[in-house]
């Protein structure tokens, strides 16, 4: 857009601005197709909104950018700036605007669940965290070999059941850790349930590094047992407070003043910014997280330079940070938050179940700077660690960059390898035909951006195809297809699709996207990969003379407008690459075809029985997880089965012994 363009539409944004309400709210920033690129709070809408159109040079090179793509605004009001904090909160967790700072976490942490909803609660490890199941979550742990370490230890503490559902309901006698005394095996003898919810409540607190109590209350217990010549339960007693101070001496580094606080620093370069969080539970350091995010377009240090900013990204942050995880006591941050009782109310918040429209209070929590020899030295550990994030980060990213340029200049071509995907297609002579795509971010996978596709072809537009009939290139044309649908809308395509397979591929992905993408509108490069004739190592290859090798022999890339596969000499940075994604494509694809030709293997025989309906054939797969045991099963067991009956039973037993 021209500057007198720009102008234009500043000042008729500024009109329309002027007219806001002097009162609290939110304001979404949408671009020219009506995308909300950023979504701002303000405790005076006119005077906040106004003041990004009120002049064209912006100090911060990320406003400039931000009010150049503002096309128009909405806004909402409400009653009073914690209002205005919360909502903004979730919006940017629903819209996701590309000018926001948005908390991604890419690893994933485990947490430890347990369920006291259950009649005999379990302790568990899992990897995801649903806040609609009424579980106790603690968590999530940054440190696994700590947290198996800590469960084991548990374990041996309280006399916890471990065995699944199904085990415990199949029990036929108690099993061997109740021999061990670590299990009460509640499977088979009388315990009070109450009593062994107050045991997982017990083993929880000790998880969240509430322990030392429980050290003096065993002692107690001990000593009464003793006394009332109980020897046995006063040896339980004893055992637990020795495992229970083994556990403790994990912990090396205790805190006299700091007893249950998070520490939080930060740095940052160009348009990234390295977030470390100490969690100190109990004295002690539990756990550690770290965070790189992305600062669209801005240069600024943010806690340096520009105080302003430093507020609004750690803002940002912490609203975000805490949206699922209770906050502590304290948290502790480099600079002073200029709206420290603003923050803390709004922290004290909670979303009651993820739903940000019902929420309750908890106490709200007390924000400070370091300034005990403690809280100075934990700040200066999470400073280090922030940095050495972030260096690690910005090192992996250039050396990442450094090899795509070694790649491209390999191939002969110039183009960005960003973001390169791979599809491939698998199929057992026709039938279950599926396909794949994986997707590598600088020569990382990206497993977020996976995705899978069932194949439906056919001979004509007539007949629908038959068991053993294949056609890779209208495969290929088809996901070509569906995954360029979407191409033109989305925030980060990519820039490279490589097909596993030959020229005809290659002109297949070619042709269909020529098809889908309007002429002369940006599209993908496309590549396809060969594998080698022979089925040789690299290393093989590798120590093999020129001589004694054929252009089949390796790996061929094809690419657009070439006569010509270039060869992929085995240990190049290129060949390293390419058989990297094609192989993950390959066996990402493989997966989904052995789990879909598996489903329709078992359908197909099933269907043909008549009377045995959809719902039917689920009950019996549920019940004998296959069609061997289905085959063995007993006409009794059959009809036992939810939908079947003597006569479905007899003609199904026939069938399957055909």
């Amino acid at each position: 857009m021209s500057s007198a363009g720009l102008s234009d539409r500043l000042a008729q944004l500024r009109a329309q601005a002027r007219t806001l309400p002097v009162s609290p709210g939110i304001y979404l920033m949408k671009n020219e197709v009506g995308e909300v690129i950023y979504v701002g709070k303000a405790k005076n809408l006119r005077h906040r909104v106004g003041s990004y159109f009120a002049r064209l040079a912006h100090d911060q090179i990320k406003t400039q950018k931000l009010v150049s793509r503002i096309d128009s605004f909405e806004v909402t009001l409400v009653k009073t700036e914690l209002e205005a904090l919360l909502l903004e909160r979730s919006l940017i967790r629903a819209l996701d605007p590309i000018f926001n700072i948005l908390l991604r976490d890419d690893k994933s942490f485990p947490y430890i669940r347990a369920d006291l909803n259950q009649p005999w609660p379990r302790i568990t490890i899992v990897r995801k965290r649903n806040s609609h199941d009424g579980a106790t979550y603690i968590g999530p742990y940054s440190n696994q070999k700590l947290l198996f370490s800590s469960l084991e230890w548990v374990h041996k503490i309280f006399p916890l059941v471990r065995c699944s559902p199904y085990e415990f309901t199949h029990a036929k006698r108690p099993c061997n850790y109740y021999g061990m005394k670590l299990c009460l095996a509640p499977c088979h003898r009388q315990v009070d349930q109450e009593y062994y919810r107050g045991v997982v409540m017990e083993a929880l607190k000790v998880l969240q590094g509430h322990h030392r109590g429980l050290a003096q209350e065993l002692k107690t217990k001990m000593l009464a047992a003793a006394e009332a010549e109980d020897f046995g339960q006063a040896a339980e007693y004893r055992d637990q407070i020795m495992a229970l101070k083994q556990l403790r001496s994990q912990d090396q580094s205790t805190y006299k003043y700091i007893k249950e606080g998070d520490v939080i620093a930060w740095c940052n370069a160009d348009d990234l910014v390295s977030f470390y969080v100490l969690h100190v539970r109990e004295h002690i350091v539990s756990s550690t997280r770290d965070f790189v995010l992305s600062q669209p377009i801005s240069a600024q240090r943010v806690h340096h330079e520009n105080p302003q900013e430093h507020n609004h990204v750690l803002e940002q942050f912490l609203m975000q940070f805490y949206r699922t995880e209770s906050p502590p006591a304290k948290i502790v941050t480099m600079l002073p938050l200029e709206r420290q009782q603003l923050i803390s109310q709004a922290l004290a918040h909670r979303a009651a179940g993820g739903d940000e429209t019902e929420s309750y209070q908890i106490t709200p929590p007390q924000f400070g700077t370091p300034w005990r020899a403690e809280e100075k030295r934990l700040m200066e550990v999470a400073l280090k660690n922030a940095q050495y994030v972030l260096l690690n980060h910005r090192k992996i990213h250039d050396t990442n960059q450094q090899a795509m340029v070694r790649i491209a200049d390999e191939l002969g071509v110039k183009l960005s390898l960003r973001r390169v995907e791979c599809i491939d297609i698998s199929h057992f002579a026709g039938d279950a035909m599926v396909a794949a795509k994986v997707s590598f971010l600088m020569g990382v996978p990206d497993k977020t951006a996976y995705r899978k596709y069932n194949i439906e072809l056919a001979h004509n537009s007539h007949a629908p195809v038959t068991a053993g009939y294949n056609d890779d290139y209208e495969a290929i044309r088809q996901v070509i297809a569906r995954r360029l649908a979407q191409y033109e809308g989305e925030e980060d395509p990519p820039d490279v699709i490589v097909i596993d397979g030959g020229k005809g591929q290659l002109s297949s992905a070619i042709c269909a996207a020529n098809q889908v993408l309007k002429s002369g509108a940006p599209r993908p490069y496309f590549l396809a990969i060969a594998k080698m004739r022979n089925h040789q190592s690299s290393l093989e290859l590798a120590s093999t003379t020129s001589s004694s090798t054929s252009a089949y022999d390796f790996d061929r890339v094809f690419v657009e407008g070439a006569t010509e596969p270039i060869l992929l000499h085995p240990g190049t940075p290129a060949h390293r690459l390419f058989a990297y994604l094609r192989d993950e494509a390959h066996r990402f694809a493989i997966t989904h075809h052995r789990r879909t030709f598996s489903k329709t293997r078992h359908s197909s025989q099933l269907e043909q029985i008549r009377g045995i309906g959809p719902v039917t054939r689920k009950n019996l797969l549920h019940q004998f997880g296959s069609l061997l045991k289905l085959q063995h099963a007993s006409i009794a067991e059959l009809a036992a089965v939810k939908g079947m009956n003597l006569a479905k039973a007899q003609s199904l037993k026939r069938h399957l012994n055909h």
